[in-house]
C-alpha cells in the first residue's frame, strides 16, 4: 500500500517553476521544429494557427504573445539580401555602361545576369534548397562574376567589328572564337575554387555545401552564356561605334584615355624595375602573413539578430521564490532600456527544472530604431547586471 512508504495529504503542489511576460505571469510553450524543416514555413503556419483558431477563442483578460521568433531574423536577412541582389545587378550594368558608352552593350551583358541566376535559381528549386542566407549570398556573389565572360567575349566582338570584321556575324564569330579558351580557363579556375567546398566535411561543409554548389552551377552558366547568348545578341543588335556624341560621354572618353595612358606608363615603369617590384611584393604577402595571425578568429561574425538569452542562477539550495526576487531585479534592469522590446523570463524550466536557475528571452527593437548594435546591448547589460547580489550570470547567447 502507498502508505505504507509515503504520507499522502490533500494540499497544493509546490511550485517548482515561474514565468513572466513583460513582469506578467505567463506560461510558456516552445515550438521546436525537427531537423531539415523549414523555419520560417513553421513559423508562419504557428501564426496563421494563432491568428484564426486560438486568439479568437481566448477568454477575457488572457492574451497570446510571441517572446522569440527565429524566423523574424531570418525574414529579415532574406529581404536585405534581395534588395542587395536587385542593387547589385543595377550598379553592375551601370559600371558597364560607364566603360562601354554604348546602350546596347550595355543590355546584351546585363542579360548575362538573370540568365546565369536563373540557372543557379533552377538549381536551388530542383535541389530542394531553400532560398537561405548561403544561397542568397552565392546569388550576390555571381551578380559580379557572371558578367565577366560576358565583357571579356563582347570587347573582342567590338573590336572585330571595328578593325577587322564588317559583317556582325562574321564579327561575332571571330570574335567568340578567339577568347574561348580564355573565358573556359578563368571560368574553370573559378569552379576548381568552389568546388572542392562542395565536398568538405564537418559543420563548415555543411554551411557552406550549398553556397559552393550554387556559385558553382551560375559560374558554368554564365560561360555558357557567353558562348552563345553574348555572341548571338552582338550578331543582331552590336553595330559600330560612333564614338562619343554628348558632353558627358566625350567626358567618360577623355577620363578612360587618361586612365589608360597612366596604366600604360605605369605598366613600363613596373616592367623597368622588376626586381624591386618583387622585392616589394615579398614584403607585402610576408607583412600580410603576419598581420592574418594577429587578427582576431571567431567561427562566425557578431551578426545583429536582434534578441538574446541571459541565462543566470542563484546559489545552491536556494528557493524559487529567493530566484525571483532576482529574476525580478533582471526584469527592472531590462523594463529600464528603450531599447529593448520585451522579454519572457523562466525559472525551473528544462529538463532538470532546478528552482535556483533561469533564463530570459530579450528581444530588441530593430535595428534600425536604437543606436547600439546587439552587442553593445549586451556589454552594458552585463556590467549592469553584474551588481545583482547573488546571481551568477551564466552566459548571454543570440
Amino acid at each position: 500500500y502507498l502508505r505504507d512508504v509515503a504520507e499522502v495529504v490533500s494540499a497544493s503542489e509546490d511550485r517548482r517553476a515561474a514565468a513572466r511576460y513583460l513582469k506578467t505571469p505567463s506560461i510558456g510553450l516552445g515550438i521546436v521544429k525537427i531537423s531539415n524543416a523549414n523555419t520560417v514555413a513553421i513559423a508562419r503556419k504557428v501564426g496563421e494557427v494563432l491568428d484564426e483558431e486560438l486568439r479568437p477563442n481566448l477568454p477575457p483578460g488572457m492574451q497570446l504573445e510571441y517572446s522569440w521568433n527565429e524566423a523574424d531574423f531570418i525574414e529579415d536577412s532574406i529581404k536585405a539580401l534581395e534588395e542587395h541582389v536587385y542593387l547589385g545587378a543595377l550598379l553592375a550594368s551601370l559600371v558597364v555602361f560607364l566603360f562601354l558608352l554604348n546602350v546596347r552593350a550595355t543590355i546584351i551583358i546585363a542579360l548575362a545576369i538573370p540568365v546565369s541566376l536563373l540557372a543557379a535559381i533552377m538549381l536551388i528549386y530542383f535541389a530542394g534548397m531553400t532560398l537561405n542566407m548561403m544561397t542568397m549570398l552565392a546569388l550576390l556573389l555571381l551578380i559580379g562574376v557572371v558578367v565577366d565572360d560576358a565583357i571579356v567575349v563582347l570587347e573582342n566582338i567590338d573590336r572585330h567589328l571595328e578593325d577587322l570584321d564588317e559583317d556582325p556575324m562574321t564579327a561575332a564569330a571571330n570574335g567568340a572564337k578567339e577568347v574561348y579558351f580564355a573565358i573556359v580557363a578563368a571560368t574553370f579556375a573559378l569552379v576548381s575554387i568552389f568546388g572542392p567546398v562542395i565536398f568538405m566535411t564537418g559543420i563548415i561543409g555543411m554551411f557552406f555545401e550549398a553556397f559552393a554548389i550554387v556559385v558553382t552551377v551560375g559560374v558554368l552558366a554564365s560561360l555558357f552564356v557567353a558562348v552563345t547568348l553574348t555572341p548571338m545578341l552582338c550578331s543582331r543588335f552590336l553595330g559600330r561605334s560612333r564614338g562619343p556624341t554628348n558632353p558627358v560621354s566625350r567626358t567618360v572618353e577623355r577620363t578612360m584615355l587618361g586612365l589608360q595612358n597612366s596604366y600604360r606608363r605605369f605598366i613600363a615603369g613596373v616592367l623597368h624595375h622588376r626586381v624591386l617590384v618583387l622585392v616589394v611584393t615579398v614584403v607585402i604577402v610576408a607583412t600580410s602573413g603576419l598581420l592574418f595571425n594577429q587578427i582576431g578568429k571567431t567561427f562566425e561574425p557578431e551578426v545583429d539578430e536582434g534578441g538574446f538569452l541571459i541565462s543566470f542562477k542563484t546559489p545552491l539550495g536556494s528557493n524559487l521564490d529567493y530566484t525571483e526576487t532576482r529574476m525580478a531585479q533582471i526584469e527592472a534592469v531590462l523594463e529600464g532600456r528603450d531599447d529593448v522590446k520585451d522579454f519572457w523570463a523562466a525559472i525551473g524550466v528544462g529538463p532538470t527544472g532546478y528552482v535556483s536557475r533561469g533564463m530570459v528571452f530579450v528581444r530588441l527593437l530593430p535595428s534600425s530604431e536604437r543606436p547600439l548594435h546587439q552587442y553593445d546591448v549586451i556589454d552594458e547589460l552585463q556590467v549592469a547586471l553584474a551588481d545583482i547580489p547573488g546571481v551568477d550570470l551564466r552566459h548571454f547567447c543570440h
